[in-house]
C-alpha cells in the first residue's frame, strides 16, 4: 500500500560532482485530510444540532435542557480543539551541508538536530512497539510513532536510502572537497 499523504519523500539524487544532495527531504506528518476552515464548519455543524435539539426540548417544557447542553456544547469545543492541536506536528529529515539536519515540531515546540551522516544509524525502538530511532552522539529522535506498520516499514525504507545516500554524499565531499570562494 502507498502512504503519499502521510510520508513525503522528495526526489534524492546524488551529485557526484559535488558531493551534495539536489531537494533532498523526508516528510512525516499525520494525515490532515481536512483543513483548518472545513474542520470549524463541521464541528459548528455540531454544535448547531446540540443548540436546535435543546432549544426544541425547550419549547417543550424541558427547563433543565439549556444547562446540560451549554455543557454539552463545551465539551465538544474542547475535545475539537484537543483533536485538532493533536495532529499538527511535523517530522521531516533534510541533507544540507553535509549535514544530516532532523527537525520534530509539534505545535510550537520544535526539537532540532545535525547529524554527520558517517555516524548516524537508523532502527527500531524496542520500547515504543516499533517506531524509528534516528541515533548519533548519545541523541536520538523517535520518526513515525503514529504510522501503522506497514507505513513504518515504507518509513525505514526510505530513511535508509535516504541515509545511504547522504553517506555516499559525505564520501564523496570528504574525497572531492568544494573549495570556498
Amino acid at each position: 500500500m502507498n502512504y503519499p499523504e502521510l510520508i513525503r519523500s522528495h526526489d534524492v539524487e546524488l551529485s557526484c560532482i559535488n558531493g551534495r544532495f539536489s531537494d533532498a527531504a523526508i516528510e512525516v506528518r499525520p494525515n490532515q485530510s481536512l483543513d483548518q476552515s472545513a474542520f470549524l464548519k463541521i464541528r459548528n455543524v455540531f454544535v448547531g444540532i446540540s443548540a436546535l435539539i435543546a432549544s426544541y426540548s425547550f419549547i417543550q417544557g424541558n427547563v433543565f435542557v439549556p444547562f446540560f447542553a451549554l455543557m454539552n456544547i463545551t465539551i465538544l469545543l474542547v475535545l475539537f480543539q484537543q483533536v485538532w492541536k493533536g495532529q499538527d506536528f511535523e517530522e521531516r529529515l533534510n541533507y544540507t551541508n553535509g549535514k544530516i539536519v532532523v527537525e520534530c515540531r509539534q505545535g510550537l515546540h520544535t526539537r532540532r538536530a545535525e547529524f554527520d551522516p558517517l555516524w548516524v544509524r537508523f532502527e527500531a525502538d524496542p520500547s515504543r512497539s516499533c517506531s524509528g530511532l534516528l541515533i548519533c552522539n548519545g541523541l536520538s529522535f523517535q520518526l513515525g510513532g503514529f504510522l501503522n506498520p506497514e507505513q513504518r516499514k515504507l518509513l525505514f525504507k526510505r530513511v535508509s536510502e535516504f541515509l545511504a545516500r547522504a553517506r555516499e554524499a559525505a564520501l564523496s565531499r570528504q574525497s572531492n572537497p568544494i573549495p570556498e570562494l
